[in-house]
């Protein structure tokens, strides 16, 4: 059986936490809550330094009205778990954890640098790496080692930048990318009654906690 893993996130704005995760509203009228990244085995090590840094298990008093409604309502409510009893409480506490995004996430991106890897890649190896017929990119050079060549050879290459699928930098990157959107369209949204809370706390990614939930 595969296992899924699911990032969600709050951020707290004065003595409350809101959920930083896309909203949909259904067919039937109800809402669906969406994790800001979700992945499978891939996500494993990267997982397991999450959990390295988590600062409680299980679901908290304080959650977000939104996040809460993807869990159990009873959460001392009985619930079988590989055949025997037990709570959702306790479920939850094998299965769910939260970190502080500014101890995690945000200790891995390098301000200004969207990709991990830059060099001068070779125009055939580029072409196959961007159509996907290739994972990786072996055929590249450093600066030094470009300038180097005769110009013949040059016309062979282009400074390129990226990322390789699911490279622990390409997951965390694409975190805060989502983050910063989500924070962006939330400075907007109509969730207080009195905006300069919201202006005051001078909220930021700082403020904001992941939920992790492997499932």
């Amino acid at each position: 059986m595969s296992v899924h893993y699911y990032v969600y996130a709050e951020v707290k704005v004065g003595n409350w936490w809101y959920s930083l995760n896309p909203t949909m509203k259904k067919a039937d009228g109800t809402f669906s809550v969406r994790p800001i990244y979700d992945s499978c085995s891939a996500f494993f090590e990267i997982y397991n330094d999450l959990e390295e840094n988590l600062i409680f298990r299980g679901i908290p008093d304080d959650m977000s009205p939104e996040l809460r409604s993807l869990y159990h309502e009873d959460l001392d409510g009985k619930c079988e778990d590989w055949f025997s009893e037990t709570t959702w409480r306790h479920v939850y506490e094998q299965s769910v954890f939260c970190v502080k995004y500014s101890n995690t996430v945000g200790r891995k991106i390098i301000k200004d640098r969207p990709h991990k890897y830059e060099g001068y890649v070779s125009k055939r190896a580029a072409a196959d790496f961007e159509t996907g017929e290739a994972e990786e990119i072996y055929d590249w050079l450093t600066s030094d080692e470009y300038k180097s060549l005769p110009d013949a050879e040059k016309k062979k290459y282009r400074y390129y930048e990226w990322d390789e699928p699911y490279d622990e930098y390409f997951v965390y990157r694409t975190i805060f990318e989502r983050l910063s959107a989500m924070m962006y369209w939330f400075d907007f949204a109509d969730a207080f009654d009195d905006r300069s809370v919201l202006w005051r706390s001078e909220t930021g990614l700082n403020d904001v906690r992941l939920f992790i939930e492997r499932g």
